[in-house]
């Protein structure tokens, strides 16, 4: 990847319209919420860690994710307990192809390893596109469950 390096920064007052204009790739749209319902979902999401993705100067995606042991019992009660659930991971068209999703996927790991989690877990959409295969090529396998009505959850643990 040449150029800065990305990192992940809160979205802030200052940036969050930035965050909110971001778009995947007009065939990638219905594959993943757009970054504003993102955040408007967040503003109810109290246990959520919300992050942007940056490449330099500008918001280039981003991540969200759960720590199960912090929400609600009946709060998420789709996930597994025992792995921190990757809520959403998007990255804008113009930033596709850089390794910001690598680079995201390394972020969550660790996050998740801070929380005391061995293992991640996600879910993506099954069609065209999809990014399936991209979880797949950083050690994710499925379930075999199916959450949020047609899904596949995926699951990393920490052998991959």
């Amino acid at each position: 990847m040449a150029g800065p390096p990305p990192e992940l920064r809160e979205i802030t007052a200052d940036t969050v319209v930035a965050v909110c204009n971001l778009r995947v790739a007009k065939d990638q749209q219905g594959l993943v919420s757009p970054a504003a319902h993102t955040l408007a979902e967040a503003a109810y999401e109290p246990d959520a860690w919300l992050r942007a993705i940056w490449l330099g100067d500008r918001p280039a995606g981003l991540i969200a994710m759960v720590d199960p042991a912090r929400c609600p019992a009946d709060r998420w009660t789709e996930i597994q307990r025992d792995a921190a659930y990757i809520w959403r991971l998007m990255v804008a068209e113009g930033a596709q192809g850089q390794g910001l999703g690598s680079f995201a996927i390394r972020e969550a790991i660790r996050r998740a390893a801070e929380w005391g989690y061995a293992s991640v877990t996600l879910t993506a959409a099954e069609a065209p596109n999809s990014a399936v295969p991209f979880y797949e090529k950083h050690g994710f396998r499925r379930t075999g469950r199916i959450l949020w009505g047609d899904e596949p959850e995926m699951r990393r643990d920490p052998a991959c």
